[in-house]
């Protein structure tokens, strides 16, 4: 009897991790369970770790419903997953999805971020309210202005777990990335002057991990640049008045950032390689062993651990700077302390 319960114990001990069991976790201890419906697939898990809807309502797809309060609403169908509400308003408006509202302010030239919403998949109702008429340009609902938390590969249903995967998803989920090593080349974005703004048009020439650093001249200062589609990003500049704004994968694409006149911006690729997440991963404590060894459920059990009692109490500490300056021609600043979980963008 004795010999069956340990066998029993060893066989469980030993079983194999899948991506999907992997992500399960990782949605729980980063807590994002919100986000999942009641019967989640594997697909429901990985798009809320790594998903990039987005969703554009232009005013004129907005029903006025209500007036003074002008009352205008939409229905739409979202996949579960982390959501951030931005839009360019003609006056200050309440956006209301689900059982959340946000603010979103006056803007006159940029997008703003009302807020980030975590949602299960579903059919919502999207309502804006306002003192006056068409309030809103647009509004955007986007999963994809997140770094995106996923193995190196991305995720694979019904493949097993390396300790390759594990790592560079922990990296990712506790944004450190900003510690990979720098390849020596970069690239600088082009910079137009409009009216009182520089805008810089971005180029990134292959899908990768990379930092966006912006230029300011300002030393140790808060500064802001607005994208696009995600509202305000805010940084810190260092002794050199050099900030990083973000550190995650990118696709190949261009893209712009919009800030104060005089500014410049660079792109610069990280080694993202497994074993690089891996020593990261080392030095804070993180059991890890070969890449390509298959991580068992108590390796899981055990790394999970670690990560939410990091991720409860905040025992995320800021990069040092002296890690950061790698490559002298452009050397990277300090930063805010890393937040536990993502960024946030808009401050």
């Amino acid at each position: 009897m004795n010999l069956i319960l340990l066998f029993a114990i060893i066989t469980i001990t030993d079983k194999k991790v899948l991506h999907e069991d992997w992500a399960r976790n990782l949605v729980h201890a980063l807590s994002f369970d919100s986000a999942i419906s009641p019967r989640p697939s594997p697909e429901e898990y990985f798009e809320v770790l790594s998903g990039k809807k987005r969703i554009i309502i232009k005013g004129e797809e907005l029903l006025l419903k209500e007036e003074k309060p002008y009352i205008y609403t939409c229905k739409i169908s979202l996949p579960s997953g982390r959501f951030i509400i931005a839009g360019k308003a003609r006056t200050t408006s309440i956006i209301t999805i689900g059982d959340k509202s946000f603010l979103l302010k006056k803007s006159e030239k940029f997008l703003e971020k009302a807020g980030n919403i975590l949602l299960p998949m579903g059919e919502y109702e999207i309502k804006v309210s306002s003192y006056k008429k068409d309030p809103v340009d647009f509004i955007v609902i986007d999963s994809g202005c997140f770094a995106p938390i996923s193995p190196l590969r991305g995720w694979m249903k019904g493949k097993e777990l390396t300790f390759g995967d594990k790592a560079s998803s922990i990296v990712r989920a506790l944004n450190l990335e900003e510690l990979l090593p720098q390849f020596p080349e970069y690239e600088e974005a082009e910079a137009k002057t409009e009216g009182d703004f520089t805008v810089l048009n971005f180029f990134v020439k292959e899908k990768g991990v990379y930092s966006v650093v912006i230029e300011t001249g300002k030393k140790r200062k808060y500064e802001r640049v607005w994208t696009e589609t995600c509202g305000s990003y805010s940084f810190l500049t260092g002794p050199d008045g050099k900030g990083v704004v973000w550190t995650k994968e990118m696709d190949e694409g261009e893209f712009k950032l919009y800030g104060r006149m005089g500014i410049k911006g660079y792109l610069i690729k990280r080694k993202a390689e497994e074993d690089e997440y891996m020593k990261i991963l080392m030095r804070m404590g993180f059991l890890e062993r070969k890449k390509e060894e298959f991580v068992s459920e108590a390796d899981m059990e055990e790394n999970i651990k670690r990560l939410e009692v990091r991720a409860e109490k905040k025992e995320i500490p800021p990069v040092p700077y002296s890690l950061l300056v790698l490559w002298p021609e452009i050397p990277i600043p300090f930063r805010k302390p890393v937040s536990p979980l993502l960024p946030e963008f808009a401050e």
